[in-house]
């Protein structure tokens, strides 16, 4: 089992951003959406503890889905939310509850930069090193 941390370091109206360090050490700026009470497709995720597993569709034939407390990857019974992916973005309102990686960030655009170098190298070095994986989603910050 292989955990991961990513670290909400601070929220604005309409997003999210923080941190995501691997096991390796390697870390990558993160960008959500804005807390909207969980609602599906509109807010970041609650804080908590999901296990990365693959995830391949059209639209993302190679990302990573969450899974657990109350997460799924399709919706059924008990699963508030589903098709949480982690993917490449760089605007907030790109991401429909999903979680966008990134190796820059502009702060007075309110952009995260070369996202999807950082997905890749997310994805490699998941495949390199096997799993499970895990994700801890922890806050540093007051809603």
């Amino acid at each position: 089992m292989i955990d991961h941390r990513l670290e909400r370091l601070r929220a604005s109206n309409d997003s999210t951003w923080g941190t995501l360090r691997m096991a390796t050490g390697r870390t990558f700026y993160t960008m959500e959406r804005a807390w909207a009470d969980n609602r599906p497709r509109e807010s970041c995720i609650p804080p908590g503890r999901y296990q990365l597993v693959p995830w391949s569709s059209k639209k993302f034939p190679r990302a990573r889905a969450l899974v657990g407390e109350g997460v799924g990857l399709f919706p059924g019974p008990g699963i508030v939310r589903s098709a949480i992916l982690v993917h490449a973005a760089n605007r907030p309102l790109q991401l429909l509850g999903c979680i966008a990686l990134g190796l820059e960030l502009d702060p007075t655009r309110g952009l995260l930069l070369r996202s999807r170098v950082a997905v890749q190298l997310f994805l490699d070095e998941l495949d390199a090193t096997g799993g499970p994986h895990w994700l801890e989603i922890v806050e540093r910050f007051q809603h």
